[in-house]
C-alpha cells in the first residue's frame, strides 16, 4: 500500500508540472482565440479596451472567478507557433470557454499581434514574464 501511495503521489506530481512553476516556464499546446470588450469587467475587476494587450486566461488557471487571482496583472508572452510572432499580454480575466489550461482568449490588439482575426484560433507556446 505504502508503493501505491508513493507511486500515486509521483504522478500527482508529474501531472501538476502542466502548471507552470515559475516565471519563464515555456507551456505547449495552448491555443489563443479572440474576444471583443464591449466595455464588460473582467474578473481581474478592470475595464479594457480592444486596443490594450490583454488576455483572459483558462478559468482553471484563474481559479475561484469570485475572487481577484494571484495572476492577475501578471504578464505573459505568446508566440503563435505558425509565424513565430510574440505578444506580451497581462492577464486580466478568467476565459470560461478556452480548449485547456495552456490556452488564453486575447484582445482584438493582443490577437491581431500574431495574426489576422479571420484566423479565428491560433497554436501557441506562452510562458509568464
Amino acid at each position: 500500500m505504502v508503493a501505491f501511495t508513493l507511486a500515486l503521489s509521483a504522478l500527482s506530481l508529474v501531472s501538476a508540472g502542466a502548471i507552470p512553476s515559475g516565471d519563464g516556464d515555456v507551456q505547449l499546446g495552448g491555443f489563443a482565440t479572440w474576444f471583443t470588450q464591449d466595455n464588460n469587467v473582467g474578473t481581474c475587476g478592470t475595464v479594457h479596451s480592444d486596443n490594450d494587450l490583454i488576455a483572459a486566461i483558462d478559468v482553471e488557471r484563474y481559479g475561484d472567478t469570485g475572487k481577484q487571482s494571484a495572476l492577475c496583472g501578471k504578464q505573459v508572452s505568446i508566440t503563435d507557433i505558425a509565424n513565430g510572432k510574440s505578444v506580451v499580454v497581462t492577464i486580466v480575466d478568467a476565459c470560461v470557454a478556452c480548449v485547456n489550461g495552456n490556452s488564453f482568449d486575447l484582445s482584438l490588439a493582443a490577437f491581431q499581434g500574431l495574426d489576422d482575426l479571420g484566423v479565428g484560433i491560433l497554436s501557441i507556446e506562452w510562458s509568464f514574464l
